[in-house]
């Protein structure tokens, strides 16, 4: 619970607090102080306090949707967004022709990578990326026709290639470190 609190923004632990307090002064108040003032509490009033009650539950429900969740770009695992914290955003122009997977280069740094795969060649390829928590791939691409791959790469070793049966032993099979 408290890793979980410590991964909230300043913004977001204000919000749950305001949330937080405006339910403990409704439980204070509706158990406590309104009972001994009106001893019948709430008798007739006991649509609107039910009311108030489901109101009350349904805005704490939403506050903590809408306030504790995760950003896209933080998620666990991933690496941060573009121009934080060291990464940066890659697009990488990949040709595969006839047995061969060319690469503008064969390392880079980690972060948000989109490779653009056009199949130079005659006939159908696709683009698959395998390794350090990445699998995977374009659909499979007929002569002329492009896709875009984006992914996240983190330090380590990835494997390129094409799945079509037979292409990556005839050699449509690349390497690309990230440092």
């Amino acid at each position: 619970m408290l890793s979980l609190l410590a991964g909230l923004s300043a913004g977001q632990k204000a919000g749950l607090a305001v949330v937080a307090g405006v339910f403990i002064v409704f439980a204070v108040l509706s158990a406590l102080i309104l009972p001994e003032r009106w001893p019948g509490f709430p008798g007739t009033g006991l649509r609107p306090f039910l009311a108030a009650t489901v109101a009350l539950f349904v805005g704490m429900m939403l506050a903590v949707f809408f306030l504790a969740r995760e950003s896209e770009e933080g998620k666990a695992g991933e690496p941060p967004p573009a121009g934080t914290s060291g990464t940066a955003a890659h697009i990488a122009q990949v040709s595969e022709v006839e047995y061969k997977i060319k690469l503008p280069a064969t390392s880079g740094e980690r972060g948000t990578y989109t490779f653009e795969v056009r199949n130079d060649g005659k006939v159908v390829h696709n683009l698959t990326i395998k390794g350090p928590g990445v699998s995977k791939a374009t659909p499979n691409l007929q002569a002329g026709k492009s896709a875009t791959l984006e992914t996240d790469l983190a330090a380590g070793t990835y494997e390129l290639y094409c799945s079509v049966p037979g292409h990556k032993q005839l050699g449509m099979d690349a390497k690309f470190t990230v440092t």
